[in-house]
């Protein structure tokens, strides 16, 4: 059925959006100032985020308890799903697959080139479950690291191997945080220091304000907006 542009619902849609940048530079908290969140603490790191900024959360040791987790009735009452960090996600993924099919895997424990394939399969798999059937937000948390190209250094984000195209992919925003002078910024375009993503308006580098004791932390679901 052909239909009219203008019959887009600014809004109707759910985010996903990539965040990442150095440990310590607060990605968490800014992860769970997504609408209602659910924090899955794949890297068991919640005792590092300041008490007032934390969100309801599971940890789980396996990717089996991921997704005995998420199903509707247990995530009916949030709007988002932070994955804290993505690139813990597809390690526990990784030795799921390896578990399910030895094939999966090398001698050394690492993935083959038909496990990285799987494995990029079940992510995309994942991710379009909690989109499009879970209907909620995903935050996906990314450690970043320095990559040299050239006379250049560039941030990508820390993942096993080829993963990296599967985790792009879905992406509806992803943004690298950094400390320009005393503010923290997230970058939404792409430029010589990272790759980024930005659509719906949403682009440029943006300034994450400094929390307060009496500020809300909610700068993701005034981004969602």
């Amino acid at each position: 059925m052909i239909r009219n542009p203008n019959e887009i619902i600014d809004g109707e849609k759910k985010i996903r959006i990539l965040i990442a940048g150095y440990p310590g530079i607060g990605k968490s908290t800014l992860a769970l100032s997504a609408p209602n969140a659910l924090h899955i603490d794949v890297d068991f790191g919640i005792d590092r985020i300041e008490p007032r900024y934390r969100r309801p959360y599971i940890q789980p040791k396996s990717y089996s308890e991921i997704l005995a987790d998420l199903t509707p009735q247990n995530v009916k009452d949030f709007d988002t799903l932070v994955f804290d960090t993505g690139g813990k996600l597809i390690s526990l993924m990784s030795l799921w697959a390896i578990k399910k099919d030895p094939k999966y895997g090398q001698r050394d424990g690492s993935l083959s080139l038909k496990g990285y394939g799987f494995v990029g399969k079940e992510f995309q798999r994942l991710m379009d479950y909690c989109f499009y059937e879970l209907k909620k937000n995903i935050v996906m948390v990314f450690h970043a690291i320095e990559d040299k190209d050239g006379d250049n250094t560039r941030l990508r984000i820390k993942v096993e191997g080829q993963t990296k195209n599967n985790v792009w992919e879905s992406q509806d925003l992803g943004g690298f945080v950094e400390m320009q002078g005393n503010d923290r910024t997230i970058g939404f375009s792409n430029c010589e220091r990272y790759f980024a993503k930005g659509t719906r308006g949403i682009n440029g580098i943006h300034r994450i304000p400094e929390l307060t004791p009496s500020s809300p932390n909610d700068f993701l679901t005034k981004l969602f907006e």
